[in-house]
C-alpha cells in the first residue's frame, strides 16, 4: 500500500494500480487500497488533492460546458399592440414596422444548469466506481465526511451560480428594454417618414386635381370658340368634338345637343341643294346614256349569265358539287341559281356524311344527317347511326367506362331506351368514384339522378364521407393540392417552408393558411411552415379524422368526435377539449367552428364581429369560416352567414342549389349542384379578381383564400383567379389532383 502511494506520488498510474492489486489479494476488504485503485483510474495523487480539483471552478469550466438557453420569452401581442401605435394606412404596415426592427439576442449561457448538470455526473459517476463505494465502506469514516463537505461546496457554487444567471437575466431585459426604446425611435422615425410621404401625395394628388381643372377649362373655352365659329358640317364636327373632351363640365352636354341639332339642319340644306343640281345634270346625261344602258344590260345580264349557268349545271350533273356551287353563286340569283346553291350544298353535306359512316364516326355523321333535314335517304341513315352508336354504347357500359358510355347515349336523343341507361350508366360511375375515394365527385353526380334507385341515400352518404377530405386548399399567399397517389404540390410563397411538401406520401387530406397541414391515411398529422405559435406541434396526434387550420393555430377532428387544437388561444379558439358529436370542423382567423351530428353548430373564440353566434342554426350540413365571418350550407341548399359583411361577404341570402361552401378573407364562394359557382362580390377588394368565377363549369371542389380561389375540375385539373404576385395561381399545369 506505502509503494502505490508512492507510485501516485510519481505519476506511475498503472505501477500504482498493481501495487495495490497485490494488497487486496493480501486483504480482500482493504479500504486504503479501494481508494488508491480509484485515485490512480483518476490519475490523482490523494483523495484531498482529487477533490480539490474537482471543486476548482476552472476545471469545472473545463469539463462542462455552460448552456445556452433563451433568458425570457419576447411578448408578441404587446410587440403588437406596440407596433401598430406606428401604423400608418397604406404607408407603413404591421409587417414592415417588424422588419425594421433589429434582431435581438434573448439567449444566455446558464452557469446553473453546468452546476447541476457537473453534481448528477458527479453522483452518478462516483455511485457507479466500485472502487470508491468500497473504500468508504472498508475504509475511514473520513472518505465520507471529505466527499460530504465536497458536494456541500458545490451545492455553495450553485446557489452563486442562480444569482449570477437571475442576475445575467435581469440585465438581458434591461438591454431588451433598450432595444424596445431604440425600436420605437426608429419606428416613430418611419412613421413619420410615412406620414410625410402621405402628405405629399395629397398634396401631389390636389396639385394633380388643380392642374386638370385648368386644363378643363381651357379645353371648355377652346369648344366654346369653335361653337361660335362654326357655319359648315365639319366646323360643327370640330366643336363638337371639343366639347366631347369635357362631356360633364359645365353646360358642355346641352352645348354639344344644340351643336348636333345646328350641324343636322345645315347638312339638310346641302343636300337639297347639292340634290337640285344633279338632278338637273342627270337629266341632260339620261338621254345619251339610255341606248348605251339598253346594249349593256342586255349583254351583261343575259348573255354572259345564261352561258355561266349551263356551265354550272353541267358541272352539278358531273357530281362536282363543290365546283358547281361556287359557280352558281357567282351569278347572284340568276334564273333559279340560289335554288341550284342550296341543293349542291345539301348534296355536298350528304357526301360527307355519308364519308364519316365509312370512317366510323356515327356520332358525326348523325349530327350531319339531322341537319340535311330528310334530304335523299338522311332519316334512313339517322336511324344507322343511332343504331351503331347506341350498340357501341352498350359496349362501353358493359366495359365499365360509364363516362364515354353517357356522352354517347346522350346523343341519341332517346333512341330505344338510351333515357334509362343513360340513369343506370350515371348510377354505377358514381359508385365507381366512391371506390375510388371520390365521395364529393360522386355525390354531385347523384344528385343529377337523385330518384333513381338508392341515389339519393347513396349521395347523403357520400356528403358524409366528403365532408373531411380537401383535396385542394388555397392558402393566404399559397396554393396546395392533393394528387391522386397521395403526394402533395404546392405554389407560392414559401418563406416560411410551408411549400416543402414534396416528400409527403400516403397524404388523404390537406389544410393550408400560413403552414401547410396534411392528413395521413393512418389518421396521423404533417406539418411544414411557421411555428411561432405551436401551430404545427401535431407529431403525437392519433386516429385524426379531420384537419383545418389558420395563420396561428391548427384543429384535428378524431374519428371518435373529439376535436383537438394546437397554436394560439388568445381569444380562446383552441378551447375545443370539450367538443363530442362533431363530424365537421373548420379554423377561421381567430374562432373555430364545429358541426354536430344533429345538424347544428358550435363555435369558440373571437366574438367582436359576431361570427360565433351559430347557436340557433338548424339542418346544416357544411361549415366554412373566414377572417371575421362564419358561413353554413343547409340541407336544402341554401346557404346561411353571419359575422363581418364589411365586403358583402355575407350577403349568399338568395343562393340556391348549393352544395360546396368556402369562406375566403372577405369573400365567400358556392358550388351548385350543376358544376358552375357562385360568388359574393367582395366590394372594394375584388381588384384582384378572386371572385370572378361566373364562367367556371364542370367544377367539383373550390377553395377561396384571402386575395385569390381555386376550383378543381372533374377532369383532375386545377383553375385559378385573383393575386398572382406570388405564384399563388400558377395551377394551370396540375393534373391527377384527387377528385374529393
Amino acid at each position: 500500500i506505502d509503494r502505490g502511494y508512492m507510485a501516485l506520488e510519481d505519476h506511475e498510474w498503472t505501477k500504482a494500480d498493481e501495487f495495490f492489486e497485490q494488497a487486496l489479494n493480501l486483504d480482500a476488504k482493504n479500504g486504503d487500497a479501494y481508494l488508491g485503485k480509484f485515485l490512480a483510474a483518476m490519475k490523482a495523487v490523494s483523495f484531498s488533492a482529487f477533490l480539490r480539483q474537482r471543486s476548482d471552478i476552472s476545471y469545472i469550466d473545463y469539463v462542462a460546458e455552460k448552456p445556452k438557453k433563451p433568458a425570457f420569452q419576447e411578448d408578441q401581442a404587446a410587440l403588437q399592440k406596440l407596433v401598430s401605435a406606428y401604423v400608418v394606412p397604406g404607408y407603413l404596415d404591421t409587417d414592415a414596422l417588424l422588419a425594421a426592427q433589429p434582431p435581438f439576442d434573448f439567449s444566455y449561457r446558464s452557469a446553473t444548469e453546468q452546476m447541476e448538470t457537473y453534481i448528477d455526473e458527479c453522483r452518478t459517476g462516483w455511485a457507479n466506481s466500485k472502487h470508491l463505494q468500497r473504500a468508504k465502506q472498508y475504509g475511514k469514516a473520513e472518505i465520507t465526511t471529505q466527499i460530504d463537505r465536497f458536494f456541500a461546496a458545490l451545492n455553495r457554487m450553485l446557489a452563486d451560480a442562480k444569482a449570477a444567471d437571475e442576475e445575467t437575466i435581469t440585465q438581458k431585459k434591461k438591454e431588451y428594454e433598450q432595444h424596445l426604446q431604440a425600436f420605437k425611435t426608429k419606428a416613430a422615425q418611419l412613421a413619420e417618414e410615412a406620414k410625410q410621404t402621405a402628405k405629399a401625395d395629397e398634396r401631389r394628388a390636389a396639385e394633380e386635381q388643380a392642374r386638370k381643372e385648368r386644363e378643363t377649362e381651357e379645353q371648355y373655352q377652346r369648344a366654346v370658340a369653335l361653337a361660335n365659329k362654326a357655319n359648315t358640317p365639319a366646323s360643327y364636327d370640330e366643336a363638337i368634338s371639343a366639347f366631347e373632351k369635357v362631356p360633364e363640365y359645365k353646360d358642355s352636354a346641352e352645348q354639344i345637343k344644340t351643336l348636333q341639332e345646328r350641324r343636322a339642319r345645315i347638312v339638310v340644306q346641302m343636300k337639297k341643294e347639292r340634290a337640285r343640281k344633279i338632278k338637273k345634270a342627270a337629266w341632260i346625261a339620261a338621254s345619251c346614256m339610255a341606248v348605251f344602258a339598253v346594249v349593256t344590260v342586255l349583254i351583261l345580264k343575259v348573255f354572259i349569265p345564261l352561258a355561266h349557268y349551263n356551265a354550272a349545271v353541267n358541272l352539278y350533273k358531273d357530281g362536282q358539287y363543290e365546283e358547281a356551287k361556287v359557280a352558281f353563286e357567282a351569278l347572284d340569283g340568276f334564273k333559279d341559281s340560289e335554288e341550284k346553291i342550296e341543293e349542291c350544298k345539301r348534296c355536298i353535306g350528304y357526301n360527307k356524311a355519308m364519308q364519316l359512316i365509312d370512317n366510323d364516326q356515327f356520332e358525326a355523321a348523325l349530327l350531319a344527317f339531322v341537319i340535311l333535314d330528310g334530304f335523299k335517304d338522311s332519316d334512313e341513315k339517322i336511324l344507322e347511326c343511332k343504331e351503331h352508336i347506341y350498340n357501341d354504347a352498350v359496349k362501353l357500359m358493359k366495359e365499365g367506362k360509364y363516362t364515354e358510355a353517357i356522352s354517347a347515349f346522350e346523343a341519341l336523343d332517346g333512341y330505344k331506351e338510351s333515357e334509362e341507361i343513360i340513369n343506370e350508366c350515371k348510377y354505377n360511375a358514381a359508385i365507381q368514384l366512391m371506390k375510388s375515394g371520390s365521395p364529393m365527385t360522386a355525390y354531385l353526380s347523384l344528385l343529377q339522378i337523385e330518384d333513381y334507385k338508392d341515389a339519393k341515400d347513396l349521395a347523403a352518404k357520400c356528403w358524409k364521407q366528403g365532408l373531411s377530405h380537401k383535396t385542394i386548399f388555397a392558402g393566404g399567399n399559397h396554393t396546395v393540392g392533393l394528387k391522386k397517389d397521395g403526394t402533395v404540390v404546392a405554389v407560392g410563397t414559401n418563406d416560411n417552408g410551408q411549400c416543402d411538401v414534396s416528400d409527403w406520401r400516403d397524404i388523404v387530406a390537406i389544410s393550408a393558411n400560413d403552414i401547410t397541414v396534411g392528413l395521413k391515411k393512418d389518421g396521423t398529422v404533417v406539418t411544414v411552415g411557421n411555428n411561432n405559435y405551436g401551430q404545427c406541434d401535431v407529431s403525437d396526434w392519433k386516429d385524426i379524422a379531420a384537419i383545418s387550420t389558420n395563420c396561428f393555430f391548427t384543429v384535428g377532428l378524431k374519428k371518435n368526435g373529439t376535436v383537438v387544437a394546437v397554436g394560439n388561444n388568445n381569444y380562446g379558439q383552441c378551447d375545443v377539449s370539450k367538443w363530442q358529436g362533431i363530424i365537421a370542423i373548420n379554423a377561421g382567423w381567430y374562432h373555430t367552428v364545429g358541426l354536430k351530428k344533429d345538424g347544428t353548430v358550435v363555435a369558440v373564440g373571437h366574438k367582436g364581429e359576431f361570427q360565433c353566434d351559430v347557436s340557433r342554426w338548424e339542418n346544416i350540413v357544411a361549415i366554412s369560416a373566414g377572417n371575421r365571418h362564419t358561413v353554413g350550407l343547409k340541407k336544402d341548399g341554401t346557404v346561411v352567414a353571419v359575422g363581418n359583411s364589411d365586403f358583402g361577404q355575407c350577403d349568399v341570402s338568395g343562393w340556391e342549389d348549393i352544395v360546396a361552401i368556402s369562406a375566403g378573407t372577405y369573400h365567400t364562394v358556392g358550388l351548385k349542384k350543376d358544376g358552375t359557382v357562385v360568388a359574393t362580390k367582395c366590394t372594394g377588394k375584388n381588384n384582384y379578381g378572386q371572385s370572378d368565377v361566373s364562367d367556371w363549369k364542370d367544377i367539383v371542389a373550390i377553395s377561396a383564400g384571402e386575395q385569390h380561389t381555386i376550383g378543381l375540375k372533374k377532369d383532375g385539373t386545377v383553375v385559378a383567379v385573383g393575386n398572382n404576385d406570388t405564384g399563388r395561381c400558377d395551377v394551370s399545369d396540375w393534373k391527377d389532383i384527387k377528385l374529393p
